[in-house]
């Protein structure tokens, strides 16, 4: 059986699993060996403890010897998420498999696998500030404004991402003056006093801001 220490989890958490092992069979399990595997969440860094060693990335094994008939134990490792956590995900199923040999050989039999499903707390939220460059601008005059948009949430934010900005009453949108992270802003739609813009062909990390000046 394999139990966590929390059921609930959000980002920056560390879990710590307990994996029970027995076997359950009539002769000796040799060379047993259990195997944690975390490939399909690269988000999740394996925490290296006692007796665990990676055998590849995202797989790690630790080896629990020789199993006579119903000998038990446990092994305790830890996860920690590090983020960033895709959008739209809200759980962690993870196995942890154990490998015995009943003739001493390499231990390719599997002996049994243990499950467990645990609820990832995530949520979207994203900050926009809008600042005017030019203080007192007058009739006739271009002006100059930066959209910051920010990724406040726990997960990743997947393009298209996009900005809709009403432009200030009694002005033009000129095309060609304005860039969106430094680039020039070449796709929008305009309709009306009504400027749209993606941001982002890239999803935005919780924490990273993108800013345009229009």
């Amino acid at each position: 059986s394999k139990t966590p220490d929390n059921y609930t989890v959000r980002l920056n958490d560390i879990i710590t699993w307990t994996i029970n092992y027995e076997n359950i069979g009539y002769s000796i399990g040799y060379n047993s060996v259990i195997v944690e595997d975390i490939t399909a969440y690269p988000w999740l860094e394996f925490i290296q403890t006692g007796g665990w060693v990676q055998v590849s990335p995202g797989i790690y094994s630790n080896s629990v010897g020789d199993l006579l008939p119903n000998q038990e134990g446990f092994v305790l490792f830890q996860t920690k998420i590090i983020g960033p956590i895709p959008q739209n995900t809200n759980s962690i199923e993870n196995t942890a498999v154990l490998f015995m040999s009943p003739l001493g050989g390499d231990p390719l039999s599997l002996s049994s696998s243990s499950g467990v499903t645990l609820n990832v707390e995530t949520f979207s939220s994203t900050n926009f500030t809008k600042v005017l460059f030019s203080g007192n601008p007058v009739y006739g005059e271009n002006i100059s404004y930066q959209i910051c948009t920010t990724n406040n949430g726990t997960v990743q934010l997947n393009p298209p991402l996009t900005v809709v900005d009403n432009l200030p009453t009694g002005t033009t949108f000129i095309p060609g003056l304005s860039t969106v992270n430094n680039a020039p802003l070449l796709n929008y739609t305009l309709t009306g006093q009504q400027l749209s813009y993606d941001i982002t062909t890239s999803p935005l990390n919780p924490g990273e801001s993108i800013c345009s000046i229009i």
